[in-house]
């Protein structure tokens, strides 16, 4: 049921927010990967994530990718949870505009080197 409501209010807010104001699709995104962060056990946390990503990550660029993977990825890191650290950046890097040599992709390759530990 919970991840079923989740799910529902990502999708609404993501209908409802097509008007081009990325500045408040990404705070929306950020709020419900938070409250999934407070509220969910791990696996529906990473769900939750997922769909955000899916769903407000399409072409999004450093913004979300500063208020919405970074967090999420640093989360998981403190939970010990590297592995599920690295899919989900991986995650963001396949759908986020990364165009080679941006801003983007040198911050989300800082991201998976501090992910990775190494």
């Amino acid at each position: 049921g919970e991840t079923s409501a989740a799910e529902n209010e990502v999708r609404g807010i993501a209908r409802k927010n097509k008007s081009g104001r990325g500045d408040l699709s990404i705070q929306q995104a950020r709020d419900i990967v938070r409250r999934a962060i407070a509220t969910q056990p791990l696996a529906e946390q990473i769900k939750a994530y997922n769909t955000v990503v899916d769903t407000y990550g399409r072409g999004a660029g450093i913004g979300f990718f500063d208020e919405v993977v970074t967090g999420f990825a640093e989360h998981l890191v403190q939970l010990n949870q590297r592995p599920e650290a690295m899919k989900a950046v991986d995650r963001a890097r396949r759908t986020l505009k990364v165009e080679p040599g941006s801003q983007l992709d040198t911050e989300s390759a800082a991201l998976r080197k501090r992910v990775s530990g190494k």
